[in-house]
């Protein structure tokens, strides 16, 4: 009889090391087993999601995995990191499945994130949002999120959004995205922040001239995106963009046609999700969620 042959096919988040665990213990388990191929495939965040969400179509269980890193042996669900591990002492002898080298792992998604980002080919910014609580001592950073910006759809709303994120101007005439509250939050809807006057709702201008607004250049990107994190500009009308953003927190399909979309989130899913779980007073979260930092990724 010919043996079977032996494949272990590893999805996960380019940030997450346990992605890079999963790949170390497959290659010790391929070292003492004859035939044994391992596929890792790497990704962002958001891709990893839709192919998790791929993946549930042929396997309803999948869709209780809420890790960013998935293992398959012949096409079957072994799961997460700790599962396999398990699996490579229990079944295959590996006595030291268990043993990660973090310093490696770290450097793999230092490395990787770049190429990734190169490829791309779009500009990118990041969004640190915080609890800032009453008083410094009390503040509780939430994460930071990686948006890719569509600049081949709406140049003039990147070129709007890439300014506020690094900031303008000095003193009074300062304008900056940093310090902003999300004043708005609807649970499994969307965040709303940008408002650089007084962080009431009240106010948004535009970075580009004097006419503090940016004229709708495409509606061409979609906010029913199942895993959200896609960003837009709020807007009173028709060409009337200013500072003010959201970033969805599920599919909202009935804002197609009606914002311009200018990006979407690649990396900090798990920001969005602590963010939907926050108490809200109408529509307004009960903590004090802040802009902490913001500006462009520098691609090494």
């Amino acid at each position: 009889t010919v043996p079977a042959m032996l494949h272990f096919k590893i999805y996960g988040s380019v940030s997450e090391t346990d992605t890079y665990f999963c790949e170390s213990i497959a290659r010790k388990i391929a070292a003492k087993v004859p035939d044994c191929t391992v596929d890792m495939e790497v990704m962002f965040e958001v891709d990893y999601l839709l192919k998790i969400h791929e993946l549930t179509k042929q396997n309803c269980m999948l869709m209780y995995h809420k890790q960013t890193h998935l293992v398959l042996r012949n096409g079957e669900v072994v799961g997460n990191a700790k599962a396999f591990a398990e699996m490579a002492m229990k079944e295959y002898d590996v006595a030291d499945a268990e043993a990660a080298n973090t310093v490696i792992y770290n450097r793999f998604v230092r490395e990787l994130t770049a190429k990734l980002m190169k490829e791309r080919g779009r500009p990118i910014v990041y969004i640190e949002f915080v609890d800032a609580g009453s008083k410094p001592s009390d503040a509780v950073r939430l994460g930071v999120m990686q948006i890719e910006l569509f600049n081949e759809l709406c140049p003039q709303a990147v070129e709007n959004f890439t300014k506020l994120c690094m900031g303008m101007g000095s003193g009074a005439n300062a304008v900056h995205y940093k310090g902003c509250p999300i004043h708005r939050l609807v649970k499994d809807g969307w965040i709303q922040c940008g408002d650089m006057v007084d962080g009431s709702g009240a106010h948004s201008t535009a970075a580009l001239d004097q006419t503090g607004v940016v004229p709708d250049e495409s509606f061409t990107l979609d906010f029913g995106f199942i895993p959200g994190g896609v960003v837009g500009f709020a807007n009173e009308g028709a060409h009337s963009s200013g500072s003010q953003f959201f970033i969805t927190m599920g599919p909202c399909e009935w804002m197609n046609h009606n914002f311009v979309g200018v990006g979407r989130v690649l990396q900090g899913f798990h920001v969005l999700r602590a963010l939907n779980q926050l108490a809200t007073t109408n529509q307004r979260p009960i903590k004090n969620i802040t802009i902490l930092s913001c500006g462009i990724t520098p691609i090494e």
